[in-house]
C-alpha cells in the first residue's frame, strides 16, 4: 500500500505543518469509512502510526525543506489483521479446516465442542404388513424413510435399525398398529444392540378391533450403537403389524 499527500500551502510547511495535515486528512478517511482508529505523528522522526479497528500501518514520512513548494511523499506497509482474502482462506480450509471445524476470529480452526451442532435424527415406517407368529416376538424392518439426518437407516440392508452417529442422549419413539382380534395382548420392546432396554409397553385388544402400541423413552448411546422395535401378540393366530400405520423415531438429544 503507498499513500502520497499532496502539500501546496500558500507559505512554506514546516515537517511538522505536513506531518501534521497527514494525520487529520488520515483520520477524517477513517471516519468516513465507519471505521474508528487513532493517528500520531513525529515531526523529527518523518512517522507517522495508524492504528484502526481492523488494520495496522507504520507509516513513514519525508517532508521537503522548509521554502520548497514540491509535493511531499511517503509509504505505508502493515497487516490486515480483520479481512483475509478469499484465496487465503480457501488455502487454509483446505489444508486443515475439513468439512466439520469452524474457522476462529484469530485465523486458525477449531473443532466444535462436544454436541453443540451436532444434529441426528431419523423417522422410518412400512410400505405393507409384517407378520407376527402368535407367542413370539419378531424384531419390526422398516422399508420408507420419512426423514434421515446422518444415514442412521438404510431400507434394504438391516433394514430394521437405526444406527446412532453420536455418543449421548437420545429420544426413541415407536407406534405400531397390528391387525383386530380379540384374543390376547400385544406388546412393544425397544432394543439396543439386540439387547432389551426398555420395559414392555402392553396393549390389550377391545371388540375384534386394530390394536395400537407406542412408546417412548429417553436413552443413553454410543455412537455406532443401534436401536431396534420387536413387537409380540399371542392371540392364537398369525397377525400383521400394519407398517403402514406405524413408525419408529431416534432423535440425538445432547451428550452425556
Amino acid at each position: 500500500m503507498s499513500i502520497k499527500h499532496q502539500v501546496q500551502p500558500t507559505t512554506p510547511p514546516t515537517s511538522a505543518d505536513a506531518l501534521r495535515r497527514l494525520q487529520l486528512g488520515l483520520e477524517a478517511q477513517i471516519t468516513a469509512a465507519g471505521a474508528s482508529g487513532v493517528t500520531t505523528f513525529n515531526n523529527r522522526s518523518g512517522a507517522v502510526s495508524l492504528t484502526t479497528n481492523d488494520v495496522t500501518l507504520a507509516l513513514t514520512f519525508t517532508p521537503q525543506p522548509a521554502g520548497t513548494y514540491a509535493s511531499g511523499t511517503g509509504s505505508a506497509s502493515g497487516t490486515n489483521t480483520g479481512d483475509e482474502t478469499k484465496a487465503t482462506i480457501d488455502t487454509k480450509i483446505g489444508a486443515t479446516g475439513g468439512t466439520t471445524n469452524f474457522y476462529r476470529q484469530d485465523g486458525t480452526f477449531a473443532a466444535p465442542p462436544s454436541g453443540s451442532t451436532n444434529k441426528a435424527y431419523c423417522k422410518v415406517t412400512g410400505s405393507g404388513f409384517q407378520s407376527l407368529v402368535s407367542g413370539s416376538a419378531a424384531t419390526l424392518t422398516w422399508d420408507t424413510e420419512t426423514y434421515d439426518v446422518q444415514n442412521m437407516h438404510d431400507n434394504a440392508t438391516n433394514s430394521d435399525r437405526i444406527v446412532v452417529p453420536f455418543t449421548g442422549w437420545y429420544d426413541v419413539k415407536a407406534h405400531v398398529k397390528i391387525s383386530e382380534h380379540t384374543g390376547g395382548f400385544r406388546f412393544l420392546q425397544i432394543q439396543k444392540n439386540n439387547l432389551d432396554v426398555t420395559p414392555e409397553y402392553v396393549a390389550w385388544p377391545g371388540g375384534g378391533t386394530h390394536a395400537s402400541v407406542q412408546l417412548e423413552e429417553r436413552l443413553q448411546a454410543t455412537a455406532g450403537d443401534f436401536f431396534t422395535v420387536r413387537a409380540f401378540q399371542n392371540s392364537s393366530a398369525a397377525l400383521d403389524a400394519r407398517k403402514l400405520n406405524s413408525f419408529f423415531s431416534v432423535a440425538y438429544v445432547g451428550g452425556l
